[in-house]
């Protein structure tokens, strides 16, 4: 038990007297709990009379007097137990400080709950995790006590599928602690483990497997885990997923999974798709593959609301000056700021780093080229503050939780407007306080950036999706 609590939980110190905990939908397995406030959405107020909203809040206006008026209409906002989950879960999210469930998870949890396939799509750092992971576990714990359906060592009844590690460890960290309250096995399939450990933790009975695709077919290859008994296949990030750095891994997971969910067959697998962007192709590929696939949508291809967002033309030769002076600012106004510093190669995100560093800086570097384990120790020293900024490369845009950024600044301007979604994702999160003024800073040195950055604003002007005012410019172009 001390080894699941040191695992799951960091208890931050609120106060000489006083210690709390909270937990975050996407939460690493050293950091997921910490004092969480409710995730306001500032269009609120005139959004509630429209019907169900994005996000929902408690009322806490006592404590920010600029949220005078802003509240929540508690009779338009079910709870978790409204949305059909067991005591046993909701007791978890009531030890987490969740109340209210965001609007992607009350639009996902019932219909998954009900045995729909489901294409999840949400803006980054809207709750996206627990909108699936609940109902999962809700539906294996019904299986156990109605169907008295057993678990069996190696055969896994829920697979969730992730295609990075550091994503897979925060993921595995969250079914933990819910797992905990359920009394549900789980294990991790992830790249960096002693297969020793591995090995002993599948000869046990396994309710919920999470895995690195790699890593995954390995196991299913050796014959070391067979998907048989598998009712539940969820697949995070699957923009990614189905790119064609993993599509091969993707279509093979699935294979060994018996591709039941295109059959008539009693007892299908259910399927979920969790994604923040869905690429042309995508849909069409998922709908093939499942024709009664349900989609839950909420804020699809847009960055949080609230989060403010800067572009800055200069040229390549000042843009370190510049970033400097972005830094320092912010620090000398509140040490205990957190930012991200993007780059886009390597070797410009090791440049920057080395940069601040003799300026004074501390500051933790972050990319690809890193050991794995170089990584994973990199990215728990930057969460536990060790560190005020973090320069990285996209391999920390994607799904990872940074609930106490409040600053992105894109030093090297995003390839693409997909890219410009998730770096500006690690900011403004679920659990991030209004006060924090979240705000991504985008230095802007080329033409191509310029193109970009007005499809960008086209879409904050026009309140549309940002893939939306990609398709326009580019129609615009060809005509």
């Amino acid at each position: 038990m001390k080894k699941l609590i040191r695992s799951a939980v960091v208890v931050y110190r609120i106060s000489d007297s006083c210690l709390k905990a909270r937990c975050l939908a996407t939460a690493s397995s050293q950091s997921f709990i910490r004092k969480r406030r409710p995730y306001q959405d500032v269009r609120m107020k005139e959004s509630i009379s429209k019907g169900p909203t994005e996000t929902f809040l408690k009322a806490f206006s006592k404590e920010h007097p600029a949220l005078h008026g802003i509240t929540a209409h508690n009779r338009h906002t079910p709870d978790f137990e409204n949305l059909g989950l067991r005591k046993d879960l909701c007791d978890a999210l009531k030890t987490m400080n969740i109340d209210l469930p965001t609007g992607i998870q009350i639009q996902s949890i019932p219909k998954i709950l009900n045995g729909h396939s489901v294409l999840c799509t949400s803006q980054t750092g809207s709750g996206k995790t627990l909108a699936y992971l609940l109902p999962i576990i809700n539906l294996l714990k019904n299986q156990e006590d109605i169907e008295e359906i057993v678990s069996r060592s190696s055969r896994p009844r829920a697979c969730i599928v992730v295609p990075f590690r550091e994503l897979a460890v925060q993921i595995l960290g969250v079914v933990k602690y819910l797992s905990h309250f359920t009394k549900l096995r789980s294990l991790g399939l992830i790249s960096g483990r002693k297969k020793k450990w591995i090995r002993e933790g599948l000869y046990e009975p396994v309710d919920i497997v999470v895995a690195t695709p790699h890593v995954l077919l390995q196991y299913l290859q050796k014959g070391d885990v067979f998907l048989s008994d598998l009712s539940h296949l969820a697949i995070d990030e699957a923009d990614t997923m189905f790119d064609p750095s993993f599509v091969s891994m993707a279509v093979e997971i699935l294979k060994y999974a018996g591709l039941k969910f295109w059959s008539e067959s009693e007892h299908p697998i259910q399927t979920t798709f969790v994604t923040t962007t869905v690429p042309h192709g995508m849909l069409k590929m998922l709908n093939n593959m499942i024709p009664n696939l349900s989609i839950c949508n909420s804020g699809l291809h847009q960055v949080l609301p609230h989060v403010s967002q800067k572009f800055v033309k200069v040229s390549q030769h000042k843009k370190s000056g510049l970033l400097l002076d972005i830094v320092s600012r912010e620090l000398r106004q509140e040490q205990s700021k957190q930012m991200m510093v993007f780059c886009n190669t390597t070797k410009s995100c090791d440049w920057t780093s080395y940069f601040l560093e003799e300026q004074g800086i501390s500051q933790i570097r972050l990319n690809g080229n890193m050991p794995k384990k170089e990584r994973r120790l990199h990215l728990e020293r930057f969460k536990e503050k060790q560190a005020p900024v973090l320069v990285c490369t996209d391999v920390a845009s994607r799904g990872l939780d940074t609930t106490n950024v409040f600053h992105v600044i894109n030093f090297d301007f995003p390839v693409g407007v997909v890219d410009y979604i998730h770096r500006a994702g690690r900011t403004g999160r679920l659990g991030t306080t209004l006060m924090s003024s979240p705000q991504v800073t985008s230095f802007l040195s080329h033409n191509r950036e310029l193109v970009i950055m007005e499809q960008i604003k086209k879409a904050m002007q026009q309140k549309i999706p940002l893939e939306d005012a990609s398709l326009w410019q580019t129609e615009k172009r060809t005509k």
